[in-house]
């Protein structure tokens, strides 16, 4: 049976993520700071430990007897004193002392490709990422990272009463992804020595422009909305908005050949994985 323990179990990504592991027979452990609030989240099948990354001495007692790490960690937000991204995985590799076989993380597509935004550069927030990325690779840990493009799964995270907000006007299509199939992913890069120090680009095949995604979505779905374009406030969405500004000008190119050599294509359409969501 594969274990894996799960830091950021809670997130509205990483839920998804779990039901389909466990589906798939893996015993999860997820390392916590509000166990009471994860056990009302999570699957009764989760074994829920208390660690706070802010505490060394706590990730040392929760990850006793772990050999392969999901990272699932909070946007890294530029100014916070304490950045989960990179404070949080340094403790971590404090806390591990070189007993990890495996970290594997999720990421954004900017972090690995910041050549499609027109600056060529990183948003503040994917530098901090990639700084914690360069401290695991430097502490020798085999890492496999998936930088992913948008997921269905976020659509709806955008509806505002009647309205499912398209905040902003993407330039460029957006090869679409799904939780299940990065569920699948996870499953197959454990212990896979082919996805060691591997970043792959997680992307689906098809090209779909986001407003035209958020149509389908709604169509599928049969939800009561209406998709409406907005520009991005400047205050409102803060920290949201400053990536929707971002990833605005972001040209995303398919770059997730590599992935589908290693892991296998996608097993979801962008249809498909609508209605599996």
């Amino acid at each position: 049976m594969k274990e894996l323990t799960i830091i950021g179990a809670t997130g509205k990504l990483a839920i998804p993520v779990i039901n389909e592991l466990l589906e798939k027979g893996v015993a999860i452990k997820a390392v916590v700071r509000d166990v009471i609030g994860a056990r009302e989240k999570l699957p009764p099948a989760v074994d829920i430990v208390f660690g706070d990354l802010e505490n060394v001495a706590s990730l040392e007692a929760a990850l006793q007897g772990t050999e392969y790490l999901y990272l699932n960690l909070g946007a890294p937000v530029p100014g916070e004193k304490f950045v989960a991204e990179l404070h949080g995985v340094q403790n971590i590799l404090k806390a591990a002392k070189g007993k990890l076989k495996q970290i594997i993380k999720i990421a954004d597509l900017g972090t690995l490709h910041p050549e499609f935004h027109p600056s060529k550069t990183r948003h503040p927030g994917s530098v901090l990422r990639q700084q914690g990325h360069s401290l695991i690779k430097a502490a020798g840990i085999p890492l496999t990272t998936f930088n992913a493009t948008w997921f269905i799964n976020a659509i709806p995270w955008f509806v505002q009463g009647e309205s499912l907000i398209i905040f902003g006007k993407h330039k460029a299509p957006m090869y679409w992804t799904n939780t299940v199939d990065l569920a699948t992913y996870v499953f197959k890069a454990i212990g896979n020595k082919d996805a060691f120090d591997k970043d792959f680009a997680l992307q689906g095949k098809e090209p779909i422009a986001y407003t035209e995604a958020a149509q389908k979505y709604v169509s599928a779905k049969n939800l009561p909305v209406q998709v409406v374009e907005s520009p991005i406030p400047e205050v409102e969405l803060g920290f949201l908005g400053d990536v929707l500004r971002y990833s605005e000008s972001f040209e995303e190119k398919f770059q997730a050949q590599e992935l589908y050599e290693v892991l296998g294509e996608p097993a979801l359409s962008f249809t498909e994985a609508v209605e599996a969501v």
